[in-house]
């Protein structure tokens, strides 16, 4: 029996993490253990901030904690190095930037020592640590290890999918397994995996957590694209598939690491090489078909981390046969002839939003179902009890087009959208149905976040202003319409409550807001931001109609200084609070001219007060949206109402490809189109206003970006930005035609604004101010709206991609547009050479805008001659 130093070694890379080091070692320091049974190993891995110094005098202070400093080689070398190093009886790993919770160690060595010969490693629940918002990792919920803490034998429980470093291991000293360290991802997955395979078995450990901080927009996620690592993730879930087999056939747990990845890169459209040529593109999806043919089909039908539709689309792709059989009270869905892939007596159904108009109340759901994915239909019906006790049953046609559930090249599945509007005044109780082989299926109502109902807070009574809607059934198969003050069921409201945990007394006391019967509009933009809110709040100050009138403000309000009179200052109100929570859930509707929920909502989690919130949002916008962002704008994944449009491009685009209608739509074009420019002077002046990309700026912490100079300064975005601005060409000709060039930077970019060097030249500034479209001649941009506002002025478009390759794989915000760049406003440059020699021929030609933009721009707009009065008639009498 050795005699260990340590009964545990805690490994932490450390890599300029000088805002969380502290707070990593101070949850190591107050467990609920004796200390000096813990090595704590800090390994710097080259940092360039503070961190050096922090690490050096913790080892100063504490016996128990080592330091060593090494050059930068990547996480995997640095774990390797404290694993050699590692004098506990078992090893742990922690990253600098997480914490334990504190009966973790105790807890964890002490289930170990008991099963030492059973298994090599443990897990514990990982916790994710939001911007202080805790929440579980969906791997560590309780159906997934349903015997709480013991030890799991993986052929019984093949779907834990362990792949984080969330993990206690036993110390073999110089047989010590290391990290693969030519790997670029999943090398915890493989350190993992190549651990639970010795015995094929894993321990857990349900008190003990791993807090992970979780940060917006991280490079890792970035760097997740298939753009950087495809061909990696490729090989390695090949070798996975290779090398862990056991007598020719691949371990049923090993085949789940697959499928998961698979199905968690499809869902968030990060498994394609959208950036490969036709061919290479192809050779892909048959690469993919390659690992999918080695997956048991039985394998992706009970993987719980899969949708049905998600599931069938795999098992499609592999070519594994399907088929459908009908029956009076149910159906099954049958693969490889025989094995069954979903028995049931529902269809399901999701209820997008509820909206009340005139005193009815308009539905807008679909139906996303397997059944319904095989056997496509073209109607749904309602059935139920009239308020005068007789029956009815109803059939509907689809009106809408039918919404593709995916990504890209990847079409999971098809959403048939219906809007129904009824009358609860003359309707008991109701449900949906589809036929499907002359049966009836009734529908199983799930909800979505912004539908009126919460799963999470057990919230099943949506109020409107004269009644309330109440789900009942098990499952949830009927809509009872209830009086509007009656009381929701006990069971229901004890449910909910128990969800509220520590901020009951707050929730409670909002949720009691709600109820008024004032009529009240609430205004907002965005943070420093003037647009067509503030406009269309001005404009309906004024009216006599009983409505109250409020526009939120954000921090400090010295940009509306001399734009408010004194009674419209007595109708700010302050962004998240007091005040603006109340009038929020109060509101009748909201004007918004930026839909990031963070923007307009001042409370953290709208589920808590879904069921009694009911305002309608009409969305202002703040630009024309030409960018292909389905998940964020689609009829089914948002709360807008109406949509405020400016052209009938959008009417198609919505229409087309977000699963609107036309009665989704005031078409009087925003509120700032409204606004006349004539005393604006046109200067000599041309506007060069690029986006920011999401691939080269860090995560978001404390409200502020972590920067990636050298990765930005490396980039060809940079590189031909750079080489336009300080082209021989570009100076020669802002000199012979005395022009100035302003440069705007994105916010997000104005941190990079000193690598452009351009302080010393007199006719290339940068600008930080919003830009006054109507004061330049010429505009040059990559994709942002400013290009709209050119084109309503009918003046010279240039747009400037030079990471188009980047572009197309993603790795932005997008990787598509609506309006793509051959039927816009200009012609499309690709370097900087080839843009200063467009801005030479645009300039020499005298500003004159080319055919055929010049007709696109004559002819885009649809805008009323009072957008603000339109927009105020559209919605007044509602």
């Amino acid at each position: 029996m050795l005699n260990y130093k340590y009964d545990v070694s805690i490994v932490i890379p450390v890599y300029n993490s000088e805002p969380f080091i502290e707070a990593c070692i101070d949850s190591i320091m107050h467990q609920k253990y004796d200390i000096e049974r813990i090595q704590i190993e800090l390994i710097n891995d080259g940092s360039t901030d503070g961190s050096d110094a922090l690490c050096k005098q913790f080892a100063s202070q504490y016996s128990n904690i080592h330091y060593i400093y090494k050059t930068n080689s990547g996480v995997s070398d640095t774990r390797n190095e404290g694993i050699r190093h590692a004098e506990g009886k078992y090893i742990m790993l922690l990253d600098s930037d997480d914490y334990l919770s504190d009966h973790a160690i105790k807890n964890l060595v002490t289930f170990f020592d008991a099963h030492y010969d059973e298994i090599d490693i443990v897990t514990y629940p990982i916790y994710y640590d939001k911007d202080g918002s805790i929440f579980i990792h969906p791997r560590y919920d309780e159906d997934k290890y349903t015997k709480g803490t013991g030890v799991y034998d993986l052929d019984e429980y093949p779907y834990l999918n362990q792949s984080t470093v969330n993990i206690l291991f036993k110390n073999e000293f110089e047989n010590n397994l290391l990290y693969d360290t030519s790997m670029k991802l999943s090398e915890d997955q493989k350190f993992d995996t190549t651990l639970m395979m010795r015995k094929n078995k894993l321990g857990f450990v349900k008190d003990a957590i791993y807090y992970y901080r979780r940060y917006e927009s991280s490079v890792s996620q970035a760097r997740n694209n298939p753009y950087y690592c495809f061909e990696d993730i490729m090989a390695y879930n090949e070798s996975l598939l290779r090398d862990f087999k056991k007598d020719g056939k691949t371990p049923i747990y090993v085949q789940t690491l697959v499928i998961n990845t698979l199905g968690w890169r499809t869902n968030s459209d990060q498994l394609l090489p959208y950036h490969y040529d036709k061919d290479a593109f192809e050779n892909a999806k048959m690469r993919i078909k390659g690992l999918l043919d080695q997956i048991d089909a039985s394998t992706i039908v009970y993987h719980s981390n899969l949708s049905d539709l998600q599931k069938l689309y795999f098992l499609k792709w592999k070519e594994t046969s399907v088929k459908v059989e009908c029956y009076q009270h149910d159906y099954k869905i049958l693969f490889e002839d025989h094995q069954i892939f979903k028995q049931t007596t529902h269809v399901d159904l999701t209820i997008q939003r509820m909206i009340e108009r005139h005193g009815k109340i308009s539905f807008y759901a679909f139906f996303n179902d397997p059944l319904i994915e095989l056997n496509p239909i073209s109607s749904y019906g309602i059935k139920g009890i009239k308020k005068d006790g007789t029956s009815f049953k109803e059939i509907y046609d689809f009106t809408q087009p039918v919404y593709l559930l995916g990504h890209g090249e990847q079409i999971t599945g098809h959403g048939y959208q219906f809007t129904l509007t009824i009358d609860p005044n003359k309707i008991k109780s109701f449900g949906f149905f589809v036929s499907v082989n002359g049966f009836e299926y009734p529908a199983l109502m799930n909800t979505n976040r912004f539908s009126g109902y919460s799963v999470k807070y057990k919230s099943k009574m949506h109020r409107f202003s004269h009644c309330q809607f109440l789900l009942t059934g098990m499952p949830v198969d009927t809509i009872k319409i209830v009086k509007e003050h009656a009381l929701e069921p006990v069971s229901y409201k004890i449910a909910r409550l128990k969800g509220y945990k520590d901020e009951i007394l707050g929730t409670t006391y909002y949720r009691m807001m709600t109820r008024t019967h004032r009529r009240i509009w609430l205004y907002s933009d965005s943070p420093g931001v003037i647009d067509n809110a503030y406009l269309q709040f001005i404009h309906d100050f004024d009216k006599q109609d009983g409505i109250e009138r409020y526009y939120v403000v954000y921090g400090n309000t010295k940009y509306l200084d001399g734009l408010l009179t004194d009674t419209q200052k007595q109708h700010l109100v302050k962004y998240k609070s007091k005040q603006h929570k109340s009038l929020f859930l109060k509101s009748e509707k909201l004007l918004i001219s930026f839909m990031s929920l963070s923007i307009y909502s001042p409370f953290k989690s709208i589920p808590r007060y879904v069921d009694q919130i009911h305002y309608e949002i009409i969305y202002l916008q703040h630009g024309i949206l030409h960018a292909t962002l389905k998940a964020m704008y689609s009829k089914m994944n948002t709360q807008i109402g109406r949509f405020v449009l400016s052209s009938e491009f959008e009417r198609e685009n919505l229409i087309k490809n977000y699963g609107y209608t036309d009665e989704d739509f005031i078409m009087s074009g925003m509120p700032r189109f409204g606004v006349k420019h004539e005393h604006v002077q046109v200067k000599n002046k041309i506007l060069f206003a690029p986006s920011w990309r999401q691939y080269l700026i860090g995560a978001l912490v404390n409200n502020k970006r972590i920067l990636m100079d050298d990765a930005f300064v490396q980039s060809d975005l940079f590189k031909e930005m750079y080489a336009f601005l300080h082209s021989e060409r570009l100076e020669n000709l802002l000199e012979k035609y005395d022009l100035e060039l302003d440069f705007q930077l994105h916010p997000i970019f104005k941190p990079y604004a000193h690598h452009f060097n351009i302080d010393n030249n007199s006719r290339v500034k940068m600008n930080d101010q919003k830009a006054v479209v109507e004061e330049y001649k010429l505009f040059i941009t990559d994709f942002s709206s400013y290009q709209f506002d050119f084109a309503k002025l009918v003046r010279p478009i240039i747009y400037f991609l030079p990471d188009e390759k980047e572009f197309k794989a993603g790795i932005h915000s997008y990787k598509a547009l609506d309006l793509k760049y051959e039927d816009a406003f200009g012609h499309l440059c690709l370097n900087g050479d080839a843009l200063s020699k467009e801005v030479e021929r645009l300039v020499e030609n005298g500003f004159e805008v080319d055919e055929p933009f010049k007709s696109r721009m004559a002819h885009f707009y649809t805008i009323a001659e009072d957008p603000c009065e339109m927009i105020y008639q559209s919605i007044v009498n509602d």
